[in-house]
């Protein structure tokens, strides 16, 4: 977890370091992420089709877990 927040902040600064140009595009594409991410999260719209999304996402990954897990039942030991 600590090198989830300190590998972002490290490259900034080295960015910085060799030329600032890039640490100013480093940091406006991040503070414009963000922005951009709490404009989805505050519509309610988006809200519900992500929500939507991840509900059928759910459902597709235990229809392939069942579905593998059911390999060995139908193809039996000889594969």
């Amino acid at each position: 977890m600590a090198a989830a927040f300190t590998a972002p902040v490290a490259i900034v600064v080295l960015l910085f370091v060799f030329d600032w140009r890039f640490g100013l595009a480093a940091v406006a594409c991040a503070v414009a992420a963000f922005g951009v991410e709490a404009a989805g999260f505050s519509n309610k719209s988006i809200t519900d089709k992500m929500r939507r999304h991840l509900v059928n996402q759910e459902r597709m990954t235990n229809a392939t877990v069942g579905y593998v897990r059911g390999m060995p039942v139908v193809t039996g030991p000889y594969l």
